[in-house]
C-alpha cells in the first residue's frame, strides 16, 4: 500500500508467514490463500466486493523448494551464480514465484510429493488432505484414483452435497467399497483392485467417469483386473465400447506397461482411426480382427492410410460444401481432399478418412487451427447448429486449453454471442 493509503497501487503477490496467509493482487480482484495446514481461500472482485470462498488452481512445484528459495533469496540462478544485474520485469516474476514456493513450503514435503503425481485438482486434493488427516492421506497413498475422487465428490455423488469436504471425512471411516457405492461405482472388491491400479497421473474427471461406467461391464472389469497398472492409454480404450471389442488383453497389457500411455492415449486414437478409416472407406470388409500389439496396430494404421491414399484419383473429385463457419487468418476451413492428405500427412492422423462423410453428409467439417498451436479441428452439426467435436494436435494429442478457448471464442462470434 502507498503512504496515500491508495489500494489500487498494491499490485503482485505476497506471503505473510506471521499471518499465515498468501496474498494475491490482481487489477480487478483480491486472493487470499491460508497455508497448511488451515487451508482454505477467499477472494474479491470489483463485481463482487465481499469476500467469497474459492478453490484455486495451484499446481504443486516439482524442483526442490528449498533450493530454490534459497535461489530466490540469494539473487542466484539454478546453478548458485549470483546476478550482476536482474531487469525489473524478471525481478517481480521473481519475487511473485518467492512468495508462491514459501506458501508451497508450509505443506509437508511427503504431501506435496503424493499430490504432484496427479495432473490437475491439486487444492482439491491439498484441501482434503488438511481436512481429512490421516485417513485421507492412507487412502491417498493406497488407492490415488478412489481418493482424489472423494476430494472432488461433487463430481461424482448424485446430487451433490453442500458441505463435500465435510462429507468426504465423515464417508473416510466407511470400507473402500462403500465409498465407492457413495461416488457411483460398482461397490464390488473387484472395482476397488481395478481402480486401485489406476496410476495417479491417468486420473482426470472424463476419464474417470468413463471408467467408472465402463466397469459396469462384466468384460471390461474382468480383463482390466488382470493387468498390473493402468494408465491413461488403458482407460481410452477399455471405456470406449466401440474400441474395447478390438483390443485384445495382450495389446491392453503392453498399453499398461507403456510410459508414453501413462498420460496420453496415442494407441486409443490409432486404434479409432483404424475403425473409422475401415468404416467410412472400405465399408463392405469384415471388421478389424483383434489387435494384439502396439506394432500389429502401427502397421494396422499404416496400411489403411496407405490403402485410403491410393483411392486418391476417386477422391480428388470429391466437392466438399462451403465451410460452415467462416474462417480466420489462424483457423483455416480445408475444402478439397488434397488439402484434408496433406493435413493428415502434417499432423499425422487420418483426416483423409473423412472426406466421403464431409463431402456427402453436410454434417461435419474439418478445419487447420495455426494458432496458438498447430491443431486438426472437427466441426459437427447437432440440433442445427455447428459445434466443437474434436481438436487435436499432432498424432492426435489433446490441445491445450488455450488453443480450446481461442476455438470456443471463434464459435461465440461467429454465432454473434
Amino acid at each position: 500500500m502507498s503512504e496515500n493509503g491508495d489500494r489500487k497501487s498494491i499490485s503482485g503477490t505476497f506471503f505473510r508467514p506471521e499471518e499465515g496467509k498468501l496474498y494475491v493482487f490482481k487489477p480487478n480482484r483480491i486472493e487470499v490463500l491460508k497455508s497448511w495446514p488451515h487451508i482454505m481461500a477467499w477472494r474479491k472482485t470489483r463485481g463482487k466486493p465481499g469476500w467469497v470462498h474459492f478453490r484455486p488452481k495451484i499446481s504443486m512445484p516439482a524442483k526442490d523448494v528449498g533450493n530454490r528459495i534459497r535461489c530466490l533469496e540469494g539473487n542466484e540462478d539454478d546453478y548458485g551464480q549470483k546476478y550482476l544485474f536482474i531487469p525489473p520485469e524478471l525481478l517481480k516474476v521473481r519475487r511473485e514465484e518467492l512468495a508462491w514456493l514459501k506458501w508451497y513450503s508450509t505443506i509437508p514435503r511427503e504431501l506435496r510429493d503424493l499430490i504432484r503425481g496427479f495432473p490437475a485438482r491439486h487444492w482439491h486434493l491439498l484441501s482434503f488432505l488438511a481436512r481429512c488427516g490421516k485417513a485421507a492421506i492412507e487412502l491417498t497413498s493406497s488407492n490415488p484414483a478412489l481418493a482424489w475422487a472423494l476430494a472432488s465428490n461433487w463430481i461424482f455423488h448424485n446430487p451433490p452435497v453442500q458441505r463435500p469436504l465435510r462429507a468426504a471425512c465423515s464417508v473416510l471411516r466407511k470400507k473402500q467399497r462403500d465409498i465407492l457405492a457413495w461416488l457411483g461405482f460398482p461397490p464390488t472388491e473387484a472395482a476397488r483392485r481395478v481402480l486401485a491400479k489406476v496410476i495417479p497421473r491417468a486420473v482426470r474427471t472424463n476419464d474417470l467417469r468413463a471408467l467408472r461406467k465402463a466397469m459396469g461391464r462384466a468384460d471390461v472389469l474382468n480383463t482390466t483386473s488382470h493387468l498390473v497398472r493402468i494408465n491413461t492409454g488403458v482407460i481410452r480404450v477399455a471405456a470406449d465400447p466401440e474400441l474395447f471389442p478390438y483390443a485384445s488383453p495382450s495389446l491392453l497389457d503392453e498399453i499398461s506397461r507403456c510410459s508414453k500411455e501413462d498420460s496420453k492415449a496415442e494407441a486409443a486414437y490409432s486404434l479409432k482411426d483404424s475403425v473409422e478409416m475401415l468404416a467410412a472407406w472400405f465399408p463392405k470388409r469384415k471388421k478389424l480382427p483383434p489387435v494384439l500389439s502396439l506394432s500389429m496396430l502401427r502397421e494396422l494404421h499404416e496400411e489403411l492410410l496407405d490403402e485410403v491414399s491410393r483411392i486418391y484419383p476417386y477422391a480428388m473429385y470429391l466437392i466438399f460444401p462451403q465451410p460452415p463457419v467462416e474462417g480466420t487468418d489462424t483457423i483455416l476451413p480445408i475444402t478439397s481432399f488434397a488439402d484434408l492428405l496433406e493435413e493428415g500427412r502434417i499432423m499425422k492422423n487420418c483426416a483423409e478418412s473423412y472426406a466421403e462423410i464431409i463431402a456427402t453428409e453436410g454434417r461435419f467439417y474439418l478445419y487447420r487451427v495455426m494458432h496458438p498451436e498447430r491443431c486438426t479441428m472437427a466441426l459437427v452439426r447437432r440440433n442445427g447448429a455447428w459445434v466443437l467435436w474434436e481438436l487435436k494436435t499432432a498424432c492426435n494429442n489433446p490441445a491445450s486449453d488455450a488453443s480450446m478457448l481461442a476455438v470456443k471464442l471463434w464459435l461465440e462470434s461467429s454465432r454473434g454471442i
